[in-house]
């Protein structure tokens, strides 16, 4: 019986004005690469559809073979479909698979301020019948003349075999006010995107300075992914993508959360790196939940936060800003407690039983790299995971792309883990054995070593400086992580790590 995964894709230099109309905002020329993961021990043979939204360009693959552990980049100017192509893929298979999209987006106004932004988000492997986004944004107009500040565009992808009636919700993140039922129906492996900076009758009308979140009700599974894009000045454009879930759950994990500044510094004068993590209630009541911030390699948080966050409503905890939800936690709260250096993971507990669901926006701050990603906290851990891409690639002696996992220990007792990165053929090319401590995380980085500095970056030697293969991690304990990407010189991207 073959086995499916849907992964939503922007492929082949899609021309984003060609799916709205040309009074819509738009990031620009779009596209997207592919990467498929053969996560069993024995080779799969696997189909890749291709669903085009309008139905006037659906493609059919023809099989192909994986071998175990094995993994396959699929490029985007080698898709089977044409330019100003946008829609979804099916991949189906009979072994279990993982997949990652990257999406990047070419910014067009014509001048030597174009900027590339992208990100990266995982394939979703179990559909179902609810989907929550819990951030979803329309900003006014910024600096850049007739672009908004922030939007967002959500795609929801029809995975069942007959047509799908959904209903879009939209609430506020302020007052938990919502706008919809919005009906609309989506074709059988088909997809519809809703740009909220448009107008038309499938379109909320949110005002011109929304933030909240989104929860999509269907009669069939359905899978989802939302890209979030930032234009408020020339120099900052930045892009993000994640994918929603299907279900909230008490206990949330964020493997990767950042306060780096370094504006004091001579040698960099500026924010290097921050986190905004985004909590929203699904719950019918309100929900008491505790945040804890660990640093790698510490076993106690830095950092406690203790709000409540009333039904379908978000919290918000940026650790550059403060939260502008909370008061009570201003940026000088996270300043004090987590000082200026701070790179490490978060719980987040509800301690009263209902739902949660979040997200962690990344920020990479600087000069000329000003990048933005987003990844969902996640809801459980395992003892095995799997990294579909995880490159450490370099032109002559220039970095273009490499790779950072994070991973958080769920546990108090320290963790044994084995790192298995595997080239494109299934073959073996370098295993790690690092620990982490109980209730910690650490990260390895292709390029520069852990950053707990247990694993150096010469242990990373072995991949060559053109590798694009794949991982598997194992643990006797319980595990999360995500994946940073690092390329070169346009955009940076973290997607979730696969749980079998």
């Amino acid at each position: 019986m073959r086995k499916r995964l849907f992964a939503f894709i922007l492929a082949v230099a899609m021309l984003v004005t060609m799916a709205v109309p040309a009074f819509a905002d738009n990031p620009g020329t779009g596209n997207s690469d592919f990467v498929i993961q053969n996560v069993e021990n024995s080779t799969a043979t696997v189909t890749v559809d291709y669903y085009d939204q309008t139905g006037a360009n659906d493609v059919s693959g023809s099989p192909f073979t994986l071998n175990a552990y094995g993994s396959r980049v699929f490029q985007s100017s080698t898709l089977p479909v044409g330019d100003g192509w946008v829609g979804s893929v099916v991949i189906s298979a009979d072994k279990k698979v993982a997949a990652v999209t990257m999406l990047t987006w070419q910014s067009t106004y014509g001048t030597a301020d174009d900027r590339i932004t992208g990100d990266a988000y995982a394939g979703t492997y179990a559909p179902g019948t609810d989907l929550y986004f819990p951030y979803a944004t329309v900003k006014p107009a910024g600096t850049i003349p007739g672009k908004l500040i922030r939007f967002s565009i959500i795609t929801v992808q029809n995975a069942g075999t007959a047509d799908a009636n959904i209903q879009m919700y939209y609430y506020n993140q302020t007052d938990g006010s919502v706008t919809g039922p919005i009906s609309d129906v989506i074709q059988a492996g088909r997809s519809k995107s809703y740009n909220l900076s448009l107008s038309g009758p499938k379109i909320p009308n949110l005002g011109g300075n929304w933030q909240g979140s989104v929860y999509v009700h269907s009669d069939q599974p359905i899978a989802g992914v939302v890209t979030n894009h930032w234009a408020q000045y020339i120099y900052q454009q930045w892009a993000s993508a994640y994918e929603g879930v299907s279900a909230g759950a008490t206990t949330l994990y964020a493997p990767s959360v950042f306060r780096v500044d370094r504006t004091s510094d001579p040698a960099v004068g500026s924010w290097v790196r921050s986190s905004n993590i985004m909590v929203q209630n699904l719950g019918t009541s309100p929900a008491n939940v505790t945040i804890q911030f660990f640093e790698t390699g510490n076993t106690t948080p830095k950092m406690t936060i203790n709000d409540t966050i009333q039904p379908k409503t978000m919290g918000e905890y940026n650790t550059r800003f403060g939260s502008p939800t909370n008061p009570a936690y201003p940026a000088s709260a996270f300043a004090s407690a987590l000082g200026n250096n701070f790179n490490g993971s978060v719980v987040i507990n509800c301690t009263n039983g209902q739902p949660l669901a979040a997200v962690v926006h990344t920020f990479w701050n600087r000069p000329d790299e000003n990048d933005a990603s987003t990844y969902v906290a996640v809801p459980s851990g395992a003892t095995e995971i799997f990294v579909p891409y995880a490159p450490r690639k370099k032109s002559g002696t220039a970095w273009v792309q490499w790779s950072k996992i994070a991973v958080q220990n769920l546990s108090a007792s320290t963790a044994n883990l084995t790192l298995t990165y595997y080239n494109p053929d299934g073959s073996v090319a370098l295993t790690l054995n690092p620990t982490i401590a109980g209730n910690s995380g650490d990260a390895y980085n292709t390029r520069f070593g852990s950053d707990s500095g247990a694993v150096p970056a010469s242990a990373f030697n072995p991949l060559g400086d053109n590798f694009t293969g794949s991982v598997k991690i194992t643990s006797n304990q319980p595990i999360a992580a995500v994946v940073n990407l690092i390329n070169k010189p346009n955009w940076s991207g973290t997607y979730n790590a696969y749980v079998p």
